[in-house]
């Protein structure tokens, strides 16, 4: 790639060239994911000293611009917690999550803030082993999450007792 171009105009207006830009509202972006991606046919716009765009021709005048997207990022443990009582004589024997661990994109200060996403399954009156898809909760101040949902396996049981002697 070529970061050269050539500008054609009078030679007052020439002269009065300091800059080509070619500039990105990021508001306007497809993507706010963070990563790296090409943004093809940016249009390229000529300049004088005080930003002012001077009318001229810019050959080419659209190029394609990579963007890398960043942002502060912190890594947490995702936490299952089962609401509800299951159906009488049952308990939980196993609880199985597709994901363990996400990462979190966002203010640097609310990230400091957060150790763990807590993943909420509603068991109330499940008498059988069962699969949940459930989504993840963005926390305030965070941009973008690795995972928005996971995958949680519950296996059931049946209710044990135990007695303990001199406690």
């Amino acid at each position: 790639k070529s970061d050269k171009v050539i500008v054609k105009g009078s030679q007052s207006q020439l002269d009065k060239v300091a800059s080509v830009k070619a500039l990105l509202d990021v508001d306007d972006l497809v993507s706010q994911e963070v990563g790296t991606f090409t943004v093809k046919d940016v249009e390229l716009k000529a300049y004088d000293n005080e930003g002012n765009i001077i009318d001229v021709e810019i050959v080419p005048n659209k190029i394609d611009v990579e963007v890398e997207i960043a942002s502060p990022s912190k890594e947490v443990i995702v936490k299952v917690k089962p609401n509800g009582t299951v159906a009488f004589g049952k308990a939980i024997s196993s609880l199985e999550s597709s994901v363990t661990k996400v990462t979190l994109y966002g203010d640097q200060s609310k990230l400091e803030d957060i150790n763990y996403l807590v993943a909420e399954v509603d068991v109330t009156d499940l008498k059988e082993n069962k699969d949940y898809k459930v989504d993840l909760k963005k926390p305030v101040g965070v941009t973008y999450m690795s995972v928005s949902s996971i995958s949680v396996s519950i296996t059931l049981g049946t209710v044990a007792e135990k007695d303990l002697n001199n406690v």
